[in-house]
């Protein structure tokens, strides 16, 4: 199965997705652990996710990176982001299966 990837996907007024991926809305930040970088970042993956939702009309998910910390989120029917898996990779020996298997 072939699945397009989109870089800098617009998303309306100055906004950009950073990739998307079939249903997947990835936000690529260079540093989760400074400061708010994490919550502000919620915010704008969770503003991509419901506006593709809605458009698609099929449920999108959301992931949000800095390349060593993987987070996966889907969207509740609160409309709020929830965590439902993460990884943590190690840079002297990454696990490319264990990340696979998170974002699968």
């Amino acid at each position: 199965m072939d699945i397009e990837v989109l870089l800098e996907t617009h998303a309306g007024g100055r906004r950009r997705i950073d990739i998307e991926a079939g249903l997947t809305v990835i936000e690529v930040k260079k540093d989760l652990r400074v400061g708010r970088v994490v919550d502000d970042a919620l915010v704008q993956l969770a503003g991509y996710v419901k506006a593709r939702t809605e458009v698609v009309r099929q449920r999108y998910v959301g992931i949000l990176t800095d390349g060593a910390d993987w987070r996966l989120y889907n969207l509740g029917e609160d409309g709020k982001l929830h965590e439902v898996a993460n990884h943590q990779v190690n840079p002297s020996e990454p696990d490319v299966e264990a990340l696979l298997k998170v974002v699968s």
